[in-house]
């Protein structure tokens, strides 16, 4: 994780749009915010299950936050198991953003 987190409100979707979780959670932005790094306690009860059932992903499936005063939107990309700067266990969730463009979109942009 990078040394830059912040403490930010993130709204949980799943697959058809509902909202399942709201947590104020340490939450880092990198690659020029295409990528957003959520760190969830190991013992949060949202977490129960998420390595086991796909239905338990898929609760987690998108995630909205407020970045510099517009909301940013993502959708989930992996989850692996790490240590918070206290050493307690989180899983860290990591969200592609929905509305960044693609390197393939950038190169066509150039090209046109």
């Amino acid at each position: 994780m990078s040394t830059d987190v912040d403490t930010r409100s993130h709204i949980f979707w799943d697959e058809h749009l509902a909202p399942t979780a709201t947590r104020e959670l340490p939450s880092t932005f990198r690659d020029n915010d295409t990528f957003l790094d959520i760190e969830v306690p190991a013992t949060d009860e949202m977490m129960d299950g998420v390595f086991g059932s796909l239905e338990s992903v898929a609760r987690l499936l998108n995630v909205t936050v407020d970045r510099d005063g517009a909301p940013w939107s993502g959708v989930f990309a992996q989850v692996s198991l790490a240590k918070d700067a206290a050493g307690t266990a989180v899983f860290v969730l990591t969200y592609r953003s929905t509305t960044a463009e693609t390197d393939v979109q950038k190169l066509l942009g150039v090209l046109s």
